[in-house]
């Protein structure tokens, strides 16, 4: 009897220990059948106290915490998910997360955090999300991940990062997004990548990157989005993409690159949208996008594209936007964009275009937009568009009269009925006031004829998440001139009917919708935790 009677209180003594911890009470606390979720949100803590031993999800986001003294899952073993991001964290230890064998989500991103030990995350076998993105990192070592094998997603953006060991994510073969953005990489080995064979987002914009070696990005077969923008990327190794067969999107812009070798995408016949825009390219061979089959966006723009090869175009049967302008393009020869049967919109302005051949915008019959202001254009030959039946916005790049003669089969109304009416369709520069994103951190005012200086600036949160936006001709504006007994016919009338509906609009409301703006943005960023997730 007597030992029965130990056993017994053993037994009330563990039961004790396991709820001898309550919920401080400036954190609010709900219990359920997987037992507390514990919320100390932006609390001001400078520690993490003592909490429930049956806690699962503990959120201590936005406090001020510097040190984390406590082993979390020896005191909270069903530990699933912790939030302890923005604080002021600068270490985390072998022991932090030692015993978390439960544990799913951390979330520990917007610290000070410069290392993390080799062990840090040994017994996290059943993670899944780990967020370590805007602390202090420098470097990644051969054992911090090796343990993962259920991750699914690893941020490290916005760190220092200069080194990755050629091992570091050699056992992550679950992982399907890995996000190095905002780094200090300027060069990856060429195994870096090796087993990552789930792996479908790839994000490497925003680092000092000056080369993509032949064999790095190989044997990434799931691969469907990568971010490589924004580095110093002055070469494309003509197999760099070669092993990517179901790739979707590919960011390049804002590089350094000067030359697409041959077959540089020859096998991305997957490939819905490519980036190409501010870099260096002079030339577009014939065969550039030669198999590119499902192409839809194809952006060039912002280059030193001076000639065009044909049939560059000729075998993209999805392609719907062509951005070429803001090159140094001097003349458009004949069958250069032939037989797109499907482009809607191709952006030619801002080049150097004087000279337009005969036929070289033949077959093209879904055109709907196309741009050519800004060049040097000073006559257009008969035969230049030819049954171009759905084209809507064609600059006025001569009077209305010589246009219509020089556009044989465009069965459109008038050109001047039409110039009216892409006037009250599209938005120009000259907004009365408009609010916009001018990058990835702010949210601009701009001031009427103003259209370059910023006002009211917003610091945003790097993760962006939409904007708004307040453009000129507005649709209520638009309706009201659409709907007068007699509705403008010219270009000179539509003017003066939109200079009259502006005028309408008392100083007294623009001010007003003026002063709102902060308030709502800064609403929205707020009810969001201080930022949007993209």
């Amino acid at each position: 009897m007597k030992k029965e009677r130990c056993y017994f209180f053993v037994v009330l003594l563990v039961c004790a220990k396991l709820v001898n911890a309550s919920c401080p009470s400036t954190c609010s606390c709900s219990n359920s059948t997987s037992g507390f979720y514990v919320n100390c949100y932006s609390k001001s803590f400078e520690s993490i106290p003592d909490l429930p031993n049956d806690t699962y999800n503990l959120n201590f986001a936005y406090n001020s915490i510097h040190d984390i003294d406590v082993k979390f899952c020896e005191k909270m073993p069903l530990l699933q998910t912790i939030y302890i991001y923005n604080n002021l964290i600068e270490e985390i230890t072998n022991e932090t997360f030692a015993n978390c064998h439960q544990l799913i989500t951390l979330y520990i991103y917007n610290n000070l955090i410069e290392e993390i030990p080799n062990a840090t995350f040994k017994d996290c076998h059943q993670l899944i999300t780990l967020d370590i993105d805007d602390n202090k990192l420098k470097s990644i070592a051969k054992m911090d991940f090796s343990s993962l094998r259920q991750l699914r997603t690893l941020d490290l953006s916005g760190n220092a990062i200069e080194y990755m060991h050629p091992e570091a994510f050699r056992n992550l073969t679950s992982l399907k997004t890995l996000d190095l953005r905002s780094n200090a990489i300027e060069f990856i080995h060429p195994e870096a990548f090796h087993n990552l064979t789930s792996l479908e987002k790839l994000d490497l914009g925003s680092n000092k990157i000056h080369n993509i070696e032949e064999n790095t990005l190989r044997h990434l077969p799931n691969l469907r989005y990568l971010f490589m923008e924004e580095n110093n990327i002055s070469s494309i190794n003509s197999i760099s993409f070669q092993e990517m067969p179901n790739l979707y999107y590919l960011y390049l812009q804002n590089n350094r690159i000067t030359d697409i070798p041959r077959d540089t995408f020859y096998n991305l016949s997957q490939l819905y949208r490519l980036y190409l825009f501010n870099n260096k390219i002079q030339s577009i061979e014939s065969d550039t996008f030669d198999n590119m089959t499902h192409l839809y966006y194809l952006h060039l723009s912002n280059n030193e594209i001076s000639t065009i090869k044909q049939p560059a175009f000729t075998n993209l049967p999805k392609l719907q936007y062509l951005h070429l302008n803001y090159n140094k393009i001097q003349s458009i020869e004949s069958n250069t964009f032939v037989n797109m049967t499907n482009l809607h919109y191709l952006y030619l302005q801002n080049n150097e275009i004087s000279t337009i051949q005969p036929l070289a915008f033949i077959n093209i019959p879904r055109l709907y937009t196309l741009y050519l202001f800004n060049n040097k254009i000073q006559f257009i030959q008969s035969y230049t568009f030819v049954n171009m039946t759905n084209l809507y916005n064609l600059d006025r790049l001569l009077s209305a009269t010589i246009t219509a003669r020089q556009t044989p089969g465009m069965h459109n109304p008038r050109i001047s009925a039409q110039t009216v009416r892409n006037r009250l369709r599209e938005a120009g520069d000259e907004s009365r006031f408009r609010l916009r994103r001018s990058d990835g951190r702010m949210r601009v005012y701009r001031r009427q004829n103003e259209r370059y200086a910023d006002a009211c600036v917003h610091e945003c949160d790097r993760f962006g998440g939409g904007g708004g936006g307040m453009m000129d001709n507005g649709r209520c504006h638009v309706v009201r001139v659409r709907r007068r007994h007699q509705p403008p016919e010219s270009v000179n009338q539509l003017r003066a009917a939109l200079m009259e509906e502006w005028n309408n609009i008392s100083q007294a409301f623009i001010q007003r919708l003026i002063g709102s703006m902060r308030r709502r943005l800064t609403a929205v960023i707020n009810a969001r935790g201080g930022h949007t997730r993209y």
